[in-house]
């Protein structure tokens, strides 16, 4: 499939594409959840005096400086959570693209289909920022205004890991470490989440609005029609 074919298909999909409401993620399997991988190593929630995030990142870090050294303070906890999260630590962010293109070569590099088997479908998701900001408001509850609160959501606050890892929160981290050059030329950021929804329940309708936050944008067997 050609660069105009694939364009084609990616116009079709509407103002999603070059949308900074919007952020990317593939999976080679349609049928995964999208979810992070602290949760998947514990299926018990994160409370407000819960260590084990910060003793597991600690226990990576010592052990890491054993061996070399980190490109950040270490004292810096967003720092360690991020490094980690790339060297295998369960950690409560997934991390999306602010590029479809990007989702597309995640999704289908290396994909390999052996004969007489069914192929399996990858899918690439573009999540609405602006809405699941809006959706977590209203179903967390939160006591501050409702603009506070989505500006919490939605903005960088440096100070927001100085105390840990806050518990029953949703968190957009737009932008990545300055020495994180693998995420920065994936055009990469990060959803953190220690609320109690899974991240893939994200796709509930937010009724009033009357339309998803969590939309699939692609299938192999689209992309091959365009073809």
């Amino acid at each position: 499939m050609g660069q105009n074919e694939l364009q084609t298909g990616l116009d079709q999909r509407g103002n999603v594409i070059g949308n900074r409401d919007f952020v990317f993620r593939e999976h080679q399997d349609e049928d995964w959840e999208i979810e992070t991988t602290y949760a998947l190593f514990t299926t018990t929630p994160h409370s407000a005096w819960d260590s084990s995030i910060d003793e597991m990142l600690s226990h990576f870090l010592a052990n890491t400086l054993t061996i070399g050294s980190v490109p950040f303070s270490v004292s810096n906890r967003r720092s360690r959570l991020e490094y980690a999260r790339h060297h295998g630590v369960p950690t409560p962010v997934v991390d999306y693209s602010y590029s479809p293109y990007v989702a597309l070569y995640f999704a289908f590099g290396g994909l390999q289909y052996r004969r007489g088997s069914v192929p399996k479908n990858a899918s690439i998701y573009a999540l609405d920022l602006s809405r699941l900001g809006i959706h977590w408001r209203r179903a967390s509850a939160r006591k501050e205004e409702f603009g506070v609160a989505y500006d919490a959501f939605m903005r960088e606050r440096p100070q927001f890991f100085d105390h840990g890892f806050p518990a029953g929160t949703l968190k957009f981290v737009p932008v990545c470490a300055s020495w994180n050059t693998r995420m920065l030329s994936q055009l990469g950021c990060f959803i953190m989440t220690l609320w109690t929804t899974a991240v893939s329940a994200l796709a509930i309708k937010d009724l009033r609005a009357g339309s998803t936050a969590l939309t699939s944008l692609f299938h192999p067997t689209e992309l091959r029609s365009l073809a």
